[in-house]
């Protein structure tokens, strides 16, 4: 089973909190024209809205499960289903009979990739599924010194989310280890799910591994697989990336 099945019941209600990309990947399909490629698109967060805006999109994800809730999410929207297309599939290897305009990995999905060698398959692999002006887009954390060589494994407080169907209250934990030496997180997820008298009634752990990558050992990978760095932002809202930058968002074009 993919480690990500087991998040297809929850992942939307525990991820509520985020939205601050939504736009950004919207209005950079726009500028595309599409056709687009999601990469981990998962439940379709991203995928739906882009569907949403009139341009055609195809999302792929490793997971089955997030496949589907993806799918029947699409369903329940009017008018999308002939700008949408789900696949499953690896990004390492994925293989389609057309090209995009943009292609994005949205949301860490780029460092689910747990070694260099796939990291590089991955860039390899989209270049040759996009059009000579095509844009590649990926977003990734800014890995955080301190919080990488904290090794205590004390659950640490990350954010509340409420369910608005239920009005239960979700309070999510984290609780990592850090290899730094192959740079992988291996994320343990607490999930509390309170009631509206505050009681608790379920507790949830979830668990997967992250690759995370520094800003200059990505710009080498980045130009050893054969792109262009057009823009490196700090934020969704085209903020310069600086030293105080939690996000690394890349814009990057094919070399011809």
């Amino acid at each position: 089973m993919n480690v990500f099945d087991q998040w297809s019941d929850i992942y939307d209600k525990v991820y509520a909190w985020k939205s601050d990309d939504i736009d950004f990947y919207v209005n950079q399909a726009r500028i595309s024209g599409g056709p687009i490629l999601e990469l981990g698109c998962g439940t379709g967060r991203i995928t739906i809205p882009i569907a949403m805006s009139g341009l055609e999109i195809t999302g792929l994800d490793n997971s089955g499960k997030m496949l589907e809730t993806a799918k029947d999410k699409a369903s329940k929207e009017s008018g999308i289903e002939k700008n949408i297309e789900f696949i499953d599939g690896d990004m390492t290897t994925f293989s389609i009979d057309r090209k995009f305009s943009l292609i994005i990995i949205p949301f860490n999905g780029f460092l689910s990739l747990l070694t260099i060698a796939d990291q590089r398959r991955c860039l390899e692999n989209i270049k040759a599924h996009l059009i000579p002006d095509g844009r590649l887009i990926l977003d990734v954390f800014v890995p955080d010194l301190d919080t990488l060589t904290d090794n205590t494994l004390n659950a640490v407080h990350s954010w509340d989310t409420l369910d608005l169907d239920t009005g239960n209250k979700f309070v999510i934990w984290d609780q990592s280890r850090f290899d730094n030496y192959n740079q992988i997180m291996n994320v343990r997820m607490i999930i509390e799910e309170l009631g509206r008298n505050g009681f608790l009634l379920n507790k949830i752990y979830r668990d997967f591994q992250l690759r995370y990558v520094h800003r200059l050992e990505l710009q080498y990978l980045i130009e050893l697989t054969g792109y262009n760095m057009l823009e490196l932002y700090g934020d969704f809202s085209y903020q310069s990336i600086d030293s105080e930058s939690k996000e690394m968002v890349w814009m990057l074009s094919p070399k011809i």
